[in-house]
């Protein structure tokens, strides 16, 4: 796992991971740190359902996980958006 340096750091460093860090880089890493949670998660839920069978019950429940991985980058391109948008309108552009 490439992240794994990055968590252990994170969990047996404490607070001293973010020591000396400006408000950008803990937001960054804050970013980092929810899409390993939100990645994990997403895994753990694809073994469990395997394991309890319930991937099978579920009618399209993998074409379902792969809509839920691609969510926070959705999410994100249309905030990059807005933001053009807001940008452009407060320039007085089309």
């Amino acid at each position: 796992m490439y992240n794994y340096p990055l968590t252990s750091w994170s969990i047996h460093a404490g607070s001293t991971n973010y020591a000396g860090f400006d408000e950008e880089a803990i937001e960054s890493w804050f970013g980092v740190s929810h899409s390993m949670a939100q990645q994990y998660f997403l895994e753990a839920t694809v073994i469990c359902a395997n394991a309890m069978h319930i991937s099978k019950a579920v009618d399209g429940f993998h074409k379902i996980i792969e809509e839920l991985r691609r969510v926070p980058g959705a999410v994100l391109v249309e905030e990059q958006i807005a933001k053009i948008d807001q940008s452009r309108r407060n320039l007085g552009v089309g």
